[in-house]
């Protein structure tokens, strides 16, 4: 069984920045997470303003 987010909570700082890290680079690169199209009018909307 995967560990619960209290247990996971509970361990060292430096453990959890390390865990952070790869949850981060797994999700980070856009090429494997495209933004929706929706998504992306509003970002652009939101930076030109």
């Amino acid at each position: 069984m995967p560990p619960t987010l209290p247990e996971l909570l509970r361990l060292p700082k430096k453990r959890r920045m390390e865990i952070a890290e790869r949850l981060w680079a797994s999700v980070a690169d856009e090429e494997k997470t495209p933004v929706p199209a929706e998504h992306r009018a509003i970002i652009d909307q939101r930076l030109a303003s």
